[in-house]
Protein backbone atom coordinates (compact mmCIF):
# COMPACT_ATOMS: atom_id res chain seq x y z
CA UNK A 1 0.00 0.00 0.00
CA UNK A 2 1.70 3.41 -0.94
CA UNK A 3 1.81 5.55 1.94
CA UNK A 4 0.76 9.52 1.86
CA UNK A 5 4.55 10.42 2.32
CA UNK A 6 4.95 8.16 -0.58
CA UNK A 7 2.62 10.19 -2.66
CA UNK A 8 3.70 13.20 -1.32
CA UNK A 9 7.71 12.83 -2.49
CA UNK A 10 6.21 11.25 -5.41
CA UNK A 11 4.18 14.75 -6.05
CA UNK A 12 7.32 16.68 -5.27
CA UNK A 13 9.42 15.31 -7.65
CA UNK A 14 6.45 15.91 -10.40
CA UNK A 15 6.21 19.34 -9.86
CA UNK A 16 10.58 19.55 -9.59
CA UNK A 17 9.85 18.25 -13.49
CA UNK A 18 7.14 20.74 -14.19
CA UNK A 19 4.34 18.61 -14.32
CA UNK A 20 0.77 19.64 -12.80
CA UNK A 21 -0.01 18.61 -9.13
CA UNK A 22 -3.43 18.61 -7.65
CA UNK A 23 -3.96 22.18 -5.32
CA UNK A 24 -5.20 19.79 -2.59
CA UNK A 25 -2.15 17.85 -2.79
CA UNK A 26 0.31 20.62 -2.41
CA UNK A 27 0.40 21.39 1.27
CA UNK A 28 2.87 17.70 1.51
CA UNK A 29 4.37 18.77 -1.01
CA UNK A 30 5.80 22.07 0.25
CA UNK A 31 6.63 19.87 3.79
CA UNK A 32 8.60 17.50 1.46
CA UNK A 33 10.10 20.31 0.33
CA UNK A 34 11.73 21.80 2.99
CA UNK A 35 12.99 18.82 4.47
CA UNK A 36 14.86 17.89 1.80
CA UNK A 37 16.21 21.44 1.31
CA UNK A 38 14.55 21.84 -2.43
CA UNK A 39 11.95 24.61 -1.86
CA UNK A 40 14.32 27.19 -3.76
CA UNK A 41 14.08 24.80 -6.94
CA UNK A 42 10.62 23.78 -6.57
CA UNK A 43 9.78 27.84 -6.25
CA UNK A 44 11.92 27.93 -9.96
CA UNK A 45 10.64 24.43 -11.30
CA UNK A 46 6.83 24.18 -10.26
CA UNK A 47 4.30 24.48 -12.95
CA UNK A 48 0.88 26.41 -12.79
CA UNK A 49 0.09 27.22 -9.22
CA UNK A 50 -3.13 29.39 -8.25
CA UNK A 51 -2.02 32.41 -6.34
CA UNK A 52 -2.18 31.39 -3.04
CA UNK A 53 0.15 28.85 -3.61
CA UNK A 54 2.62 31.06 -5.94
CA UNK A 55 2.93 33.55 -3.10
CA UNK A 56 3.39 30.98 -0.60
CA UNK A 57 6.16 29.21 -2.35
CA UNK A 58 7.46 32.07 -3.42
CA UNK A 59 7.69 33.77 0.35
CA UNK A 60 9.43 30.70 1.32
CA UNK A 61 12.19 30.95 -1.33
CA UNK A 62 12.65 34.68 -0.37
CA UNK A 63 13.25 33.39 3.44
CA UNK A 64 15.99 30.94 2.07
CA UNK A 65 17.70 34.00 -0.19
CA UNK A 66 17.54 36.28 2.49
CA UNK A 67 19.87 33.90 4.66
CA UNK A 68 22.21 32.30 2.24
CA UNK A 69 22.89 36.47 1.63
CA UNK A 70 23.61 37.05 5.17
CA UNK A 71 25.64 33.63 5.37
CA UNK A 72 27.90 34.66 1.69
CA UNK A 73 28.74 38.18 3.09
CA UNK A 74 29.78 36.34 6.49
CA UNK A 75 32.00 33.71 3.83
CA UNK A 76 33.40 36.93 2.35
CA UNK A 77 34.19 38.30 6.05
CA UNK A 78 35.98 35.38 7.21
CA UNK A 79 38.01 34.95 3.79
CA UNK A 80 39.11 38.31 4.18
CA UNK A 81 40.64 37.85 7.37
CA UNK A 82 41.99 34.28 6.83
CA UNK A 83 43.59 35.91 3.22
CA UNK A 84 44.93 38.76 5.38
CA UNK A 85 46.77 36.25 8.36
CA UNK A 86 47.95 34.00 4.99
CA UNK A 87 46.06 31.39 5.78
CA UNK A 88 45.04 29.24 3.04
CA UNK A 89 41.06 27.43 2.73
CA UNK A 90 38.86 26.80 0.08
CA UNK A 91 35.15 27.45 0.20
CA UNK A 92 33.28 23.84 0.08
CA UNK A 93 29.12 23.48 -0.41
CA UNK A 94 27.70 26.72 0.99
CA UNK A 95 27.59 29.71 -1.55
CA UNK A 96 30.59 28.58 -3.63
CA UNK A 97 28.62 25.60 -4.52
CA UNK A 98 25.17 27.70 -5.16
CA UNK A 99 27.52 29.26 -7.91
CA UNK A 100 29.31 26.80 -9.39
CA UNK A 101 25.98 24.29 -9.00
CA UNK A 102 23.11 26.35 -10.42
CA UNK A 103 25.01 30.07 -11.10
CA UNK A 104 22.77 31.63 -8.20
CA UNK A 105 23.22 31.89 -4.55
CA UNK A 106 19.51 31.82 -3.98
CA UNK A 107 18.54 28.23 -5.69
CA UNK A 108 20.64 26.50 -3.00
CA UNK A 109 19.43 26.34 0.42
CA UNK A 110 22.05 26.14 2.75
CA UNK A 111 22.07 26.92 6.54
CA UNK A 112 25.81 27.12 7.50
CA UNK A 113 29.61 27.30 6.37
CA UNK A 114 32.21 25.11 5.31
CA UNK A 115 36.04 25.71 4.76
CA UNK A 116 38.70 23.14 4.01
CA UNK A 117 41.80 23.70 5.17
CA UNK A 118 45.12 21.97 5.39
CA UNK A 119 45.69 20.30 8.86
CA UNK A 120 48.99 22.51 9.04
CA UNK A 121 46.98 25.51 8.90
CA UNK A 122 44.46 24.41 12.03
CA UNK A 123 46.29 26.29 14.88
CA UNK A 124 46.53 30.00 12.58
CA UNK A 125 42.70 29.33 11.05
CA UNK A 126 41.18 28.76 14.79
CA UNK A 127 42.58 32.00 15.53
CA UNK A 128 41.63 34.27 12.84
CA UNK A 129 37.65 32.78 13.68
CA UNK A 130 38.61 33.63 17.30
CA UNK A 131 39.81 37.05 15.87
CA UNK A 132 36.46 37.12 14.00
CA UNK A 133 34.05 36.32 17.04
CA UNK A 134 33.70 32.70 16.51
CA UNK A 135 33.77 30.43 19.36
CA UNK A 136 34.23 26.32 19.10
CA UNK A 137 31.10 24.46 20.08
CA UNK A 138 31.07 23.09 23.91
CA UNK A 139 32.45 19.86 22.47
CA UNK A 140 35.34 21.56 20.90
CA UNK A 141 36.34 23.81 23.66
CA UNK A 142 39.74 23.95 25.88
CA UNK A 143 40.71 20.39 24.45
CA UNK A 144 44.16 19.35 25.79
CA UNK A 145 47.49 18.54 23.62
CA UNK A 146 46.32 14.95 24.34
CA UNK A 147 42.72 15.26 22.91
CA UNK A 148 43.66 17.56 20.03
CA UNK A 149 45.76 15.15 18.93
CA UNK A 150 43.23 12.17 19.12
CA UNK A 151 40.74 14.69 17.30
CA UNK A 152 42.77 15.64 14.87
CA UNK A 153 43.93 11.65 13.97
CA UNK A 154 40.35 10.49 14.21
CA UNK A 155 37.91 13.33 13.22
CA UNK A 156 37.44 15.19 10.39
CA UNK A 157 35.92 18.97 11.29
CA UNK A 158 36.15 21.37 13.97
CA UNK A 159 32.88 23.47 14.52
CA UNK A 160 32.19 27.39 15.44
CA UNK A 161 29.34 29.90 15.59
CA UNK A 162 29.24 33.54 15.83
CA UNK A 163 29.49 34.14 19.76
CA UNK A 164 26.06 35.96 19.10
CA UNK A 165 24.76 32.13 17.62
CA UNK A 166 23.93 33.52 14.21
CA UNK A 167 26.32 31.87 11.62
CA UNK A 168 27.27 28.33 11.87
CA UNK A 169 30.94 27.56 10.66
CA UNK A 170 32.76 24.41 10.17
CA UNK A 171 36.07 24.09 9.50
CA UNK A 172 37.68 20.69 7.68
CA UNK A 173 40.80 18.87 7.13
CA UNK A 174 39.12 15.61 6.19
CA UNK A 175 35.29 14.95 4.56
CA UNK A 176 34.22 12.47 7.16
CA UNK A 177 35.68 10.86 10.26
CA UNK A 178 38.51 8.37 10.26
CA UNK A 179 36.49 5.44 10.94
CA UNK A 180 34.72 6.01 7.43
CA UNK A 181 37.54 5.09 5.72
CA UNK A 182 38.49 7.95 3.59
CA UNK A 183 41.55 9.55 3.70
CA UNK A 184 41.09 12.52 1.61
CA UNK A 185 44.30 13.33 -0.26
CA UNK A 186 44.01 17.54 0.45
CA UNK A 187 47.10 18.39 -0.67
CA UNK A 188 45.51 17.16 -4.30
CA UNK A 189 42.27 18.85 -3.55
CA UNK A 190 43.78 22.16 -3.32
CA UNK A 191 46.78 22.12 -5.71
CA UNK A 192 43.23 21.31 -8.36
CA UNK A 193 41.41 23.74 -6.72
CA UNK A 194 40.01 27.31 -8.77
CA UNK A 195 38.15 30.51 -8.02
CA UNK A 196 34.89 31.18 -7.81
CA UNK A 197 33.49 34.69 -8.75
CA UNK A 198 31.30 36.11 -5.56
CA UNK A 199 29.17 39.18 -5.39
CA UNK A 200 32.64 40.17 -7.63
CA UNK A 201 34.74 38.65 -4.77
CA UNK A 202 37.15 35.43 -6.37
CA UNK A 203 36.69 32.47 -3.44
CA UNK A 204 38.66 29.67 -3.83
CA UNK A 205 36.90 26.57 -3.97
CA UNK A 206 37.13 22.76 -4.53
CA UNK A 207 37.40 22.50 -8.68
CA UNK A 208 33.96 21.21 -9.70
CA UNK A 209 35.39 16.91 -10.40
CA UNK A 210 36.74 17.59 -6.54
CA UNK A 211 33.32 19.29 -5.59
CA UNK A 212 31.26 16.18 -6.89
CA UNK A 213 33.52 13.98 -5.26
CA UNK A 214 33.59 15.61 -2.08
CA UNK A 215 29.91 15.70 -2.16
CA UNK A 216 29.23 12.21 -2.62
CA UNK A 217 30.99 11.08 -0.09
CA UNK A 218 29.73 13.78 2.32
CA UNK A 219 26.29 12.16 1.16
CA UNK A 220 27.23 9.01 1.41
CA UNK A 221 28.11 9.42 5.00
CA UNK A 222 24.55 10.94 5.22
CA UNK A 223 22.68 8.20 3.46
CA UNK A 224 21.59 10.21 0.80
CA UNK A 225 19.01 11.05 3.55
CA UNK A 226 17.86 14.67 1.56
CA UNK A 227 16.76 15.06 -2.15
CA UNK A 228 19.14 18.21 -2.27
CA UNK A 229 22.28 16.41 -2.51
CA UNK A 230 21.12 14.33 -5.20
CA UNK A 231 20.15 18.12 -6.88
CA UNK A 232 23.46 19.05 -6.08
CA UNK A 233 25.54 16.52 -7.88
CA UNK A 234 23.00 16.69 -10.94
CA UNK A 235 23.77 20.45 -11.09
CA UNK A 236 27.45 20.69 -11.05
CA UNK A 237 27.24 17.59 -14.16
CA UNK A 238 24.38 19.85 -15.93
CA UNK A 239 27.38 22.89 -15.72
CA UNK A 240 29.48 20.73 -17.79
CA UNK A 241 32.75 21.34 -15.25
CA UNK A 242 32.71 17.88 -13.54
CA UNK A 243 35.33 15.64 -15.80
CA UNK A 244 33.50 12.25 -15.13
CA UNK A 245 36.54 10.00 -15.52
CA UNK A 246 38.52 11.89 -13.80
CA UNK A 247 35.89 11.78 -10.97
CA UNK A 248 35.82 8.30 -11.34
CA UNK A 249 40.13 7.59 -11.25
CA UNK A 250 40.41 9.70 -8.26
CA UNK A 251 37.25 8.18 -6.46
CA UNK A 252 39.04 4.57 -7.15
CA UNK A 253 42.17 6.15 -5.27
CA UNK A 254 40.28 6.96 -2.72
CA UNK A 255 38.24 3.77 -2.28
CA UNK A 256 35.20 5.84 -2.58
CA UNK A 257 34.33 4.46 -6.38
CA UNK A 258 30.73 3.06 -5.73
CA UNK A 259 30.15 6.30 -3.80
CA UNK A 260 30.29 8.17 -6.59
CA UNK A 261 28.70 5.64 -9.00
CA UNK A 262 26.11 5.73 -6.42
CA UNK A 263 25.59 9.47 -6.42
CA UNK A 264 25.73 9.37 -10.68
CA UNK A 265 23.22 6.71 -10.64
CA UNK A 266 20.56 8.74 -8.38
CA UNK A 267 21.53 11.65 -10.13
CA UNK A 268 20.25 9.89 -13.57
CA UNK A 269 17.42 8.19 -11.89
CA UNK A 270 16.04 11.19 -10.16
CA UNK A 271 17.19 13.87 -12.11
CA UNK A 272 17.41 12.70 -15.63
CA UNK A 273 21.41 13.82 -15.55
CA UNK A 274 22.68 11.73 -18.99
CA UNK A 275 25.63 9.63 -18.47
CA UNK A 276 28.31 8.67 -20.89
CA UNK A 277 28.55 4.80 -22.10
CA UNK A 278 31.70 4.68 -19.83
CA UNK A 279 29.79 5.32 -16.61
CA UNK A 280 26.73 3.53 -17.01
CA UNK A 281 29.16 0.53 -18.00
CA UNK A 282 30.90 0.72 -14.83
CA UNK A 283 27.16 1.01 -13.18
CA UNK A 284 26.15 -2.12 -14.56
CA UNK A 285 29.46 -3.75 -13.58
CA UNK A 286 28.71 -3.33 -9.85
CA UNK A 287 25.62 -4.66 -9.23
CA UNK A 288 25.06 -3.06 -5.67
CA UNK A 289 24.74 0.09 -6.82
CA UNK A 290 21.35 -0.10 -8.21
CA UNK A 291 20.24 -1.94 -5.29
CA UNK A 292 22.25 0.67 -2.86
CA UNK A 293 20.15 3.64 -5.11
CA UNK A 294 16.45 1.87 -4.73
CA UNK A 295 17.14 1.69 -1.26
CA UNK A 296 18.02 5.44 -1.08
CA UNK A 297 14.83 6.12 -3.21
CA UNK A 298 12.85 4.16 -1.17
CA UNK A 299 13.66 6.07 1.90
CA UNK A 300 13.44 9.59 0.72
CA UNK A 301 9.42 10.08 1.79
CA UNK A 302 10.00 9.39 5.39
CA UNK A 303 12.33 12.20 5.88
CA UNK A 304 14.25 10.65 8.34
CA UNK A 305 18.25 11.59 9.04
CA UNK A 306 20.93 8.82 9.18
CA UNK A 307 21.36 9.91 13.12
CA UNK A 308 17.98 8.46 13.72
CA UNK A 309 18.96 4.79 13.04
CA UNK A 310 22.86 4.23 13.71
CA UNK A 311 22.25 0.83 12.79
CA UNK A 312 20.95 1.31 8.95
CA UNK A 313 23.88 3.62 8.93
CA UNK A 314 27.00 1.42 9.89
CA UNK A 315 24.92 -1.01 6.99
CA UNK A 316 24.85 1.52 4.56
CA UNK A 317 28.79 2.73 5.36
CA UNK A 318 29.40 -1.27 4.90
CA UNK A 319 27.58 -1.24 1.73
CA UNK A 320 28.58 1.46 0.06
CA UNK A 321 32.26 0.11 0.46
CA UNK A 322 33.31 -1.72 -2.70
CA UNK A 323 36.09 -3.90 -1.29
CA UNK A 324 36.00 -6.73 1.60
CA UNK A 325 39.97 -4.89 2.44
CA UNK A 326 37.76 -1.36 3.23
CA UNK A 327 34.47 -3.35 5.04
CA UNK A 328 37.49 -4.42 7.34
CA UNK A 329 39.58 -1.23 7.95
CA UNK A 330 36.07 0.63 8.79
CA UNK A 331 35.11 -2.12 10.86
CA UNK A 332 38.03 -1.99 13.00
CA UNK A 333 38.25 1.66 13.34
CA UNK A 334 34.98 1.85 14.34
CA UNK A 335 35.53 -0.55 17.16
CA UNK A 336 38.69 -0.11 17.95
CA UNK A 337 40.28 3.20 17.43
CA UNK A 338 39.91 5.89 20.11
CA UNK A 339 37.72 8.65 19.78
CA UNK A 340 37.78 12.33 21.51
CA UNK A 341 34.80 10.91 23.95
CA UNK A 342 37.42 7.59 24.93
CA UNK A 343 40.34 10.26 25.15
CA UNK A 344 38.31 12.10 27.68
CA UNK A 345 36.96 9.34 29.93
CA UNK A 346 40.16 8.11 31.86
CA UNK A 347 42.32 11.12 32.22
CA UNK A 348 44.21 13.15 29.94
CA UNK A 349 46.98 10.77 28.83
CA UNK A 350 48.10 8.63 26.16
CA UNK A 351 47.80 5.54 28.00
CA UNK A 352 44.86 7.15 29.56
CA UNK A 353 43.34 7.06 25.58
CA UNK A 354 44.39 3.57 25.06
CA UNK A 355 42.29 2.58 27.96
CA UNK A 356 39.57 3.95 26.47
CA UNK A 357 39.94 2.51 23.05
CA UNK A 358 39.89 -0.80 24.50
CA UNK A 359 36.57 0.05 26.07
CA UNK A 360 35.44 1.46 23.49
CA UNK A 361 33.66 -1.93 22.34
CA UNK A 362 31.75 -1.94 25.44
CA UNK A 363 30.28 1.65 25.40
CA UNK A 364 29.27 0.86 21.42
CA UNK A 365 27.45 -2.55 22.57
CA UNK A 366 25.62 0.10 25.36
CA UNK A 367 24.74 2.73 22.74
CA UNK A 368 23.77 0.35 20.32
CA UNK A 369 21.25 -1.49 23.38
CA UNK A 370 19.90 2.17 24.39
CA UNK A 371 18.93 2.72 20.38
CA UNK A 372 17.59 -0.87 19.89
CA UNK A 373 15.62 0.10 22.50
CA UNK A 374 14.30 3.33 21.54
CA UNK A 375 13.40 2.23 18.27
CA UNK A 376 11.09 -0.80 19.62
CA UNK A 377 9.67 1.48 22.09
CA UNK A 378 8.77 3.91 19.21
CA UNK A 379 7.35 1.33 16.82
CA UNK A 380 5.11 0.08 19.56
Amino acid sequence: MVSSRQVAFANLLRALRGEPVARDDWAPVLQQAEWHGVTPLLSERAGDLDDALRQQLHASAQRIAQQDLLLTAELLRVLRGLRQARVEVLAYKGPALAMAAYGDLAKRDFSDLDLLIRPAGLAAGQAVLDKLEFEPWPQFAGLTAEQQRVYLATGYHYQYRRRDGSVPLELHWNIAPHSFGIDLRIDDVFRRSTAIEIAGVQVPAPCASDHALLLCIHAAKHMWERLSLVADVAALIAQGGVDLEQLLATASELHARRMVLLGLQLAHEVFSTPLPAGIVAAIAHDACVKTLAARVVQQFPECRGAEEDRWAAHRFYFDVRERAADKLRCLYRLAFEPSLNDARLLGDSALGTRAGGWLRPLRLAANAMRQSATALRRRS
